[in-house]
């Protein structure tokens, strides 16, 4: 199995809190979609995706049209939990008290910024393999 059919599998199958009664969260898929967004947009130009006022309002944007009524958006959930993906990483600022930020401005204030494996991001630049 190539990589790009690697990727493709592990971006469909996002470990996501999953309830009966609140359904679906849609965070980390709706991060992902805004990552994916900004960098065909070329406003991610490098593999450093910070806590950018674009990616708040692209992940809000997203949130208002496919997120779950049930559930708070926020950046700060995904942008956190998207490391137990094995592709996401985050890069701490060096006071940052190990502890998950509650807030996107805690997130802002204690994350340098993500990144993502340097093939995927590579993927995600090229119009061709971001399609699939």
């Amino acid at each position: 199995m190539d990589n790009l059919t690697l990727y493709c599998q592990k971006l469909s199958n996002l470990n996501v809190s999953n309830s009966k009664k609140r359904g679906t969260a849609l965070h980390k898929p709706i991060l992902i979609l805004s990552v994916i967004d900004l960098i065909s947009r070329d406003i991610i130009e490098i593999n450093e995706i910070k806590v950018s006022d674009e990616l708040i309002e692209t992940f809000e944007k997203y949130w208002q049209i496919i997120g779950s009524h049930s559930y708070t958006g926020g950046l700060h959930y995904p942008f956190f939990h998207l490391q137990s993906e094995g592709f996401w990483y985050l890069e701490f600022k060096p006071d940052f008290n190990g502890l998950q930020p509650k807030t996107t401005n805690k997130l802002k204030q204690a994350v340098e910024c993500a990144y993502l494996d340097s093939e995927l991001f590579e993927f995600l630049k090229n119009e061709t393999t971001r399609r699939e």
